[in-house]
């Protein structure tokens, strides 16, 4: 018996220092890392608003190195109940880990009555604004403004985007505290049937905003979409940019995230 118990022991013993140097090899190999010691990989979450029952929240998702790889917001499904009977805005300020992408703040809308042009966007819908521009530039953009007409060159934009005017050859319609919005013209949207579109934006010759547009009805599909974006050919600022965006309900946590998805520097 004594004979049995000091084998117990010594396996015991053995045991503990395999784990010991297992963790120790670890941690040698985590600070082998000349940048900073570790994996800086994770996604970090900002502030929340309150919309509805819920909350909006924004994150964005970092690699290995510490470089941005998507951008979103976090939408609770109490966030749909009560939602308000007018159209209302939220400003949404980023996490601090989001400064290495492109985008400063989000200009997030609740438009129960969808908005213009009528039988393409007049549904109740979400229009996540991602702004390449501070909130305060963007909140002095004013109506009439010379700087709708002033069009970014067209290898900044996506092929064969256009912008709101009316008519077709009319002037160029801006929307105040927002810009210019540039188009697909064959997204379902125009046929009668939208559900999420995706929209680019500019002002005084600078692409200003990414907008991912999504119904009220399409989230409540609770969908699983990730689309590839149609990108311009070159780049007006520096920094990381999507070429992905989702919209993906998450039923363990009861939330649906809207993203700029799949970023690389531009």
């Amino acid at each position: 018996m004594e004979l049995f118990l000091y084998q117990v022991r010594q396996y015991a013993l053995f045991a503990a220092i395999v784990v010991g140097l297992s963790l120790s090899a670890c941690s040698d190999d985590d600070d082998d890392n000349p940048a900073d010691g570790g994996s800086q990989a994770g996604t970090f979450t900002g502030t929340a608003i309150t919309m509805g029952e819920g909350t909006v929240t924004p994150w964005v998702t970092l690699d290995d190195d510490g470089n941005p790889s998507a951008l979103g917001l976090t939408i609770t499904e109490e966030a749909m109940d009560n939602l308000p009977e007018e159209e209302t805005s939220w400003v949404i300020d980023l996490p601090t880990q989001a400064a290495a992408t492109v985008f400063k703040h989000v200009y997030f809308n609740w438009n129960p009555h969808g908005h213009p042009p009528q039988d393409v966007f007049d549904r109740p819908h979400f229009d996540a604004h991602f702004y390449l521009t501070t909130s305060a530039e963007r909140e002095a953009i004013q109506p009439e403004d010379e700087g709708f007409a002033n069009l970014p060159a067209a290898e900044f934009l996506p092929a064969g985007y256009f912008a709101d005017r009316i008519p077709p050859d009319g002037p160029f319609i801006g929307v105040p505290a927002m810009g210019l919005h540039w188009t697909d013209p064959t997204d379902p949207a125009f046929q009668g049937n939208f559900t999420e579109t995706f929209i680019w934006g500019s002002f005084d010759g600078k692409v200003t905003f990414l907008e991912p547009m999504v119904t009220n009805d399409f989230l409540k599909t609770n969908p699983n979409l990730t689309k590839d974006l149609v990108l311009p050919s070159s780049y007006q600022t520096s920094g990381y940019f999507p070429t992905k965006y989702s919209i993906i309900y998450d039923s363990d946590a009861g939330a649906y995230n809207i993203s700029l998805d799949a970023m690389v520097m531009r």
